[in-house]
């Protein structure tokens, strides 16, 4: 009769105590979301900014493409749209979690919006600086030329 081959109770139970240990640990990560907001939210504007100047990129029809920053109390909306078509299915919604935004050294109120256009060459005529603070801080430059980016405003 040949040696069978598994693992032992030890080695199951085991393992099982080290997952649950670093899921404990890991748990931590995930606990406060007004920590990773500004994250999400720097990551978001710079998604949207890209669709908005390829879709300006490939405009032949010459009208802009705007990209549309709302603030509410509780959240930002970020809406991509040619015309009067969106272009990213309505709207992205993120939990502000007690964030605040910044855009060229001016801070946002509830309510507030900021919008960029883009013409059909992607450009936005003058680059804008985006400061995501909270427990975390994010900053996001879009150049002239349409590009946005991570980078420290001044």
């Amino acid at each position: 009769m040949g040696r069978q081959q598994g693992f032992t109770l030890v080695e199951l139970v085991m393992t099982m105590v080290i997952i649950g240990i670093l899921s404990a640990a890991a748990i931590g990560l995930f606990a406060s979301r007004s920590d990773y907001a500004p994250f999400l939210a720097k990551d978001v504007l710079i998604s949207s900014s890209l669709l908005a100047q390829q879709r300006a990129l490939a405009n032949q029809q010459n009208n802009p493409v705007t990209l549309t920053i709302r603030q509410t109390a509780s959240d930002w909306q970020f809406s991509v749209a040619q015309g009067s078509v969106a272009l990213d299915d309505g709207n992205k919604r993120l939990d502000r979690a007690g964030t605040t935004l910044r855009v060229n050294g001016s801070t946002l109120v509830d309510g507030g919006s900021v919008v960029l256009s883009y013409d059909r060459l992607g450009s936005i005529g003058a680059g804008q600086c985006f400061e995501f603070r909270g427990p975390s801080q994010f900053d996001v430059c879009v150049s002239s030329a349409g590009y946005a980016y991570d980078c420290n405003c001044p």
